[in-house]
């Protein structure tokens, strides 16, 4: 291969940046993400960060303190969903 077909073919190399879709920061190269998905609104599930589950409706998350805030939201509307279902006011 001689070089100037080298440098064409890292041109078209596409570098794709994720970012959190809780709280926005992007991604870098040393750090753990998680994949947070509750598609089925009756389970919350976290696992390891992969490029194999994207697009797939799931949240890519940075932190435990993103995983924790999403878990809260989860629950908060499964007690909401609950109540409305029973007749009882959550405060």
């Amino acid at each position: 291969m001689v070089l100037s077909q080298l440098f064409r073919r890292v041109t078209r190399m596409e570098i794709k940046t994720y970012q959190c879709d809780n709280c926005g920061k992007l991604q870098g190269s040393d750090e753990t993400w998680w994949i947070v998905s509750s598609t089925d609104n009756e389970s919350f599930v976290v696992f390891p960060w992969g490029r194999h589950v994207l697009n797939n409706g799931h949240k890519t998350v940075c932190s435990n303190s993103c995983i924790m805030q999403l878990l809260s939201e989860f629950l908060s509307e499964k007690v909401e969903k609950v109540s409305i279902r029973q007749g009882v006011h959550v405060h």
